[in-house]
């Protein structure tokens, strides 16, 4: 009797194979390892401060000296352009902030890094005709009816030059703005930089509170609560005092509140209106004695202080709970690209391939290998399985078909 083995009947199995790979592939549960998995992201390297435990969005070498007509230095960062969802992410309890949300997208340019301090505007009055001197100095009497320390003290004694300037009008910050060879920040372009070009936060950093929640130490210098004292300071604090954001920008939180370029409107409506012609759009309106004040003072609460609660003062107001910073355009292409590439890689939502300086190295052959190896070893059960019926169907198809020799026995 001659016994024989059945040729493999290649159309059937190839037949069954594909209804199989098809049923798998709808199910969401077919994974062949490497031929599918795309290569591993590779992840931008952190910035960190270990000392503030801070992540850097932007290399230190953007923060550059400018310095003013009188020789005085100023720091500035160059914040790179963007898009941000403008306007409130937290609770609004009392209905106060009846603006909205709105998409903006603003061009680079450079932000002073710290508020304009006592001493810097010091040096600019000593430039100016006594004439115009006169009319440029703060207002004593508004900072006496509400701050118990001697303004002679505040202003002039050398022990106060790093705090911020304040009881200007919204006037005389600009003239000051003018002089320096600078403009004061359109409300879009402040709040870009205080959200760190982040959209949804509440603050100028991670999360929701407003303290460290390791040690419980405030973040800003603020008022919680009406203690003036809990952050250290019973007024406002030296410039810096507390740990930056992510643009590498101080007190865009509490210590001063800041004049914008901007007339106040009670929604967006304007500057939706604007951006139809322009990136960066500002609300330039002469009639209008309202002026936009952001980033919350000494003695505000934790609600005001966030980055996109707005308030409002009129032009000629002031007040030592506000100051001023500054901003002016940028120009220079090469560094407004360097400075986006690098926020977007650290950012992780783009990976450069020319920024070589924020992209990890990519893996040699050995380390692809040993990934490789890892990942099969993670491999669920149907993977595994569907692994073991795609080799077998391999090795029967690599081996000839064969006969086996004639038995004879003899009856």
């Amino acid at each position: 009797m001659k016994v024989t083995n059945k040729p493999l009947n290649i159309f059937s199995n190839w037949a069954q194979l594909t209804f199989l790979t098809l049923f798998l592939s709808s199910c969401g549960l077919f994974q062949t390892g490497n031929k599918f998995d795309p290569d591993p992201v590779e992840k931008p390297i952190i910035d960190l401060d270990p000392d503030l435990g801070v992540q850097y969005y932007l290399d230190a070498d953007l923060v550059q000296d400018f310095p003013l007509p009188n020789g005085y230095l100023s720091k500035m960062i160059l914040v790179p352009g963007g898009e941000f969802i403008m306007g409130l992410n937290d609770e609004d309890p009392l209905g106060i902030q009846p603006s909205g949300n709105v998409r903006i997208a603003v061009n680079a340019f450079w932000m002073d890094q710290f508020e304009v301090t006592n001493g810097q505007y010091r040096s600019y009055l000593e430039e100016l005709p006594e004439d115009e001197r006169s009319l440029m100095m703060p207002d004593s009497i508004a900072w006496a009816k509400e701050v118990g320390v001697p303004w002679r003290i505040y202003f002039y004694d050398e022990g106060y030059a790093n705090y911020p300037v304040v009881c200007l009008t919204w006037h005389q910050a600009n003239k000051f703005a003018k002089w320096a060879g600078k403009r004061l920040p359109s409300e879009a372009e402040w709040e870009y930089a205080a959200r760190s070009g982040v959209s949804g936060r509440t603050y100028p950093w991670e999360g929701i509170y407003s303290r460290n929640a390791k040690t419980g130490d405030p973040l800003a210098n603020f008022a919680p609560n009406g203690d003036l004292a809990v952050d250290g300071f019973v007024i406002s604090a030296p410039v810096g005092s507390f740990p930056p954001n992510n643009f590498r920008i101080y007190d865009m939180a509490g210590n001063a509140s800041e004049w914008c370029q901007d007339a106040y409107f009670a929604s967006y409506k304007v500057l939706k209106m604007a951006m139809r012609q322009l990136v960066t759009p500002t609300y330039n309106n002469a009639a209008e004695s309202r002026k936009v004040v952001r980033g919350g003072s000494w003695a505000s609460n934790d609600f005001f202080i966030g980055v996109g609660v707005r308030d409002y003062r009129f032009a000629g107001h002031a007040s030592p709970r506000i100051g001023f910073r500054l901003a002016a355009d940028a120009s220079n292409p090469l560094i407004q690209k360097r400075a986006r590439d690098g926020f977007l890689s650290r950012t992780g939502q783009i990976v450069n391939p020319n920024a070589i300086q924020y992209t990890k190295a990519k893996a040699t052959d050995k380390e692809k290998e040993a990934s490789n190896v890892a990942a099969s070893k993670k491999k669920s059960g149907l993977a595994k399985f569907w692994d073991s019926i795609t080799g077998m169907f391999k090795s029967k198809k690599k081996q000839p078909t064969q006969t086996q020799p004639t038995n004879t026995t003899a009856n």
